[in-house]
């Protein structure tokens, strides 16, 4: 999780507020389960389902 204190404090729409300055201990723990997503999503068989716009599910159709 972000250190939000030592961020917002100094670094928030700064001039480090750049990638290359994060701290990748930080985001790490967030980004892996997008990661691993992305991963399962783009190595499937079958292609994900999906509902056509305009199209109502469950009981409220």
């Amino acid at each position: 999780m972000q250190d939000i204190t030592d961020y917002f404090a100094s670094t928030h729409h700064s001039q480090t507020d750049m990638l290359d300055h994060m701290k990748l201990e930080e985001y790490l723990p967030g980004v892996q389960p997008f990661a691993v997503v992305a991963w399962e999503l783009a190595n499937m068989v079958d292609r994900v389902p999906h509902i056509a716009p305009g199209h109502l599910v469950g009981d409220g159709k």
